[in-house]
């Protein structure tokens, strides 16, 4: 089968003989799938052993991109591979390929590679990108969305580097709907469009959520659901909330478009949500949760008053924020979310557009931690 590339594998191919290629882009722009192309055709032909190692910020981010997008591209070859489900490595011919995570910083302090690949690599600190580099003999990737200025953009000038910036213009194969809900926010988020539609380096101010800490999974204590209805555009999202007195915890066990009631509930149940444990929901679809509700889950609307918004960021940013690694999705809308802004250019207490899915479900996932005094205040009971 004839692989299907885009201008962005046209222009790594071109810059190969730099040591660093530094690909800066807007969403579905093909950078990280050109990259994975690159790097199979490289291993594919080479004559020598390689090692290539490919890693980001935590495992569950390597297994839902690049390992997931690399089983794709190979799947779709006739060659044959050894894929290491628990060492996380796949064989193709002389070269292995290596999939870890960042998370430990030992990692970055291990075996030498050929060539190395960090995938979103504006998750990652400076030094640990310097202990792989030191350890990297050849060729080095490094690609992100551009959402502000970091240690990247201080390695451009240097000597055997290119620095490539590509939008979802250079990738001819999205749909006509996702192309569609790119343009829609040009207007309508302005920053958003800097970032994720030119693919230009934005500013982090007015982040809604602007701290939080990633931790290895939830603890052991009661736990209720929250639940973002979607479907087209946006995802159904789904999360588990939990509050300690550390903090509230956030785990993240559903984030998918194209989900009718019926898929919804399927998956709920391969997850393993309970008959018994509590889902809260967008009190704006009632048919939803009824049609939810019949299927034998405890699944009860979000009660909403006055500024509800403002109210459920307020009380989530008193408490200290943990969000468990096995939550890609929940980690980038946090990290994204922002206030808009007045025509002063002042922020104002309205959210812009975008990347709010997982703050609405954890907004409705707290609805029975919130202290009643606080609820009846504004309305809520």
């Amino acid at each position: 089968m004839i692989m299907r590339t885009t201008p962005v594998f046209n222009r790594i191919l071109k810059n190969r003989k730099n040591r660093i290629q530094i690909l800066q882009g807007g969403t579905s722009s093909s950078k990280t799938y050109s990259i994975l192309q690159y790097l199979y055709f490289i291993g594919l032909n080479s004559t020598e052993k390689l090692v290539i190692s490919i890693v980001a910020e935590t495992m569950p981010h390597i297994k839902k991109g690049a390992l997931r997008d690399f089983l794709q591209i190979i799947s779709d070859r006739l060659y044959l591979y050894e894929y290491n489900k628990t060492e996380g490595t796949i064989k193709i011919n002389n070269t292995l390929f290596e999939f870890f995570a960042l998370d430990q910083p030992h990692k970055a302090r291990g075996a030498r590679r050929d060539i190395l690949y960090i995938n979103e690599c504006n998750n990652v600190n400076y030094e640990l990108y310097v202990q792989l580099a030191m350890r990297t003999k050849r060729n080095i990737f490094l690609d992100f969305n551009p959402s502000s200025r970091f240690w990247a953009h201080d390695l451009v000038d240097k000597e055997s580097t290119s620095l490539d910036i590509s939008t979802y213009r250079d990738n001819p194969y999205l749909s006509q709907d996702i192309i569609k809900s790119i343009e829609a926010l040009k207007d309508i988020n302005p920053e958003w469009w800097r970032v994720y539609g030119e693919g230009q380096i934005g500013q982090l101010e007015g982040l809604i959520v602007p701290d939080f800490t990633l931790v290895d999974e939830m603890p052991d204590i009661e736990t209720d659901c929250g639940l973002d209805f979607g479907f087209t555009n946006d995802p159904s999202c789904l999360l588990e909330v939990g509050m300690t007195k550390e903090g509230v915890y956030i785990n993240e066990l559903l984030y998918e478009r194209y989900l009718t009631n019926q898929d919804l509930c399927a998956k709920m149940r391969a997850i393993g949500v309970t008959p018994s444990q509590y889902i809260v929901a967008d009190s704006a679809e009632p048919k939803s949760i009824e049609e939810i509700r019949r299927q034998g889950f405890n699944i009860i609307k979000a009660v909403k008053g006055e500024d509800s918004f403002k109210f459920g960021v307020d009380k989530l940013r008193c408490q200290k924020i943990f969000v468990t690694k096995n939550s890609p999705n929940v980690i980038k809308d946090l990290r994204n979310a922002m206030w808009d802004k007045d025509r002063d250019g002042n922020f104002i207490n309205k959210a812009k557009k975008g990347f709010l899915h997982s703050i609405d479900a954890i907004r409705y996932g707290m609805n029975r931690f919130i202290d009643p005094p606080q609820l009846a205040r504004y309305g809520w009971i």
